[in-house]
């Protein structure tokens, strides 16, 4: 794999430019053999909210309109696992200014919503933020400001949508124990990220660095996770297109299940 670097200002560097910058900054000091970057400090992970608000909130972000939210609902088949049913409470985690519960809320029915997101005050400013009035799709929503590991709610939910958000966190361990205390017995899930092989994380930690994206998992411990705690109701796994500067080509996962009683 070719080094690969991007800074908290969006600057990729490439080649011997990146082999420099990486020897001086890197994730290696938080990677876990064959299992990835499951937890970083609180510094690394300001870091990357930083990014992330530069990316919604300055210059062309703030005409966007959707962060790939129509590639989701395609590649979970329009949600058709949960059509026609009826959720009285869901929650999205890391919803962003747009959201992925928008798209599910065209199939289901859903009493209230809550969306979760640590800049979500700062989205609730964006000119196309999907939940601007207090509400996502004709349904109420209320706005928590709080990352996932330090959100506590009064109650369970009867959906929970995480879609590409594991990168964006601090603590892949207490991620895991909160999104399992929050879903209800008979709940669903609807979840999405990346599938990077156990075999490659080595390498794909030590030659990327990504500002924004602090927490690098194998795939292995993601599926896991889900086998052990959900009963499928739709799994697609979804290749991811080689870039440039990548040896190897993986895969994302697409799933959704309901939480074991």
């Amino acid at each position: 794999m070719k080094p690969f670097f991007v800074d908290e200002h969006d600057n990729i560097y490439l080649g011997d430019e990146a082999a420099e910058k990486l020897r001086a900054r890197n994730d290696t000091q938080y990677f876990r053999e064959r299992q990835g970057v499951l937890e970083v400090d609180q510094g690394r992970w300001r870091e990357a909210q930083h990014y992330e608000r530069r990316t919604w909130m300055e210059a062309a972000g703030l005409s966007a309109r959707e962060d790939r939210n129509t590639e989701h609902e395609i590649h979970f088949g329009r949600y058709a696992a949960l059509a026609g049913r009826s959720f009285p409470r869901a929650l999205e985690i890391g919803c962003g200014p747009f959201t992925n519960l928008a798209r599910v809320l065209k199939y289901i029915d859903v009493g209230h919503v809550t969306l979760l997101d640590p800049l979500i005050k700062d989205y609730l400013a964006h000119p196309n933020c999907a939940y601007r009035d207090g509400r996502l799709g004709g349904v109420p929503a209320e706005t928590v400001a709080a990352p996932i590991e330090e959100y506590e709610a009064g109650g369970q939910f009867d959906l929970v949508v995480m879609i590409n958000v594991l990168e964006h966190c601090f603590s892949l361990p207490q991620v895991f124990a909160r999104i399992n205390a929050l879903v209800a017995p008979g709940g669903a899930l609807v979840f999405h990220d990346k599938l990077i092989p156990a075999a490659a994380i080595a390498d794909f930690v030590s030659h990327i660095y990504d500002a924004g994206h602090p927490i690098r998992v194998a795939d292995q411990v993601i599926l896991d996770f889900l086998r052990e705690n959900y009963d499928e109701l739709y799994c697609k796994h979804v290749e991811i297109p080689l870039e440039d500067y990548m040896a190897y080509t993986f895969d994302s996962i697409y799933f959704i299940g309901e939480r074991r009683g």
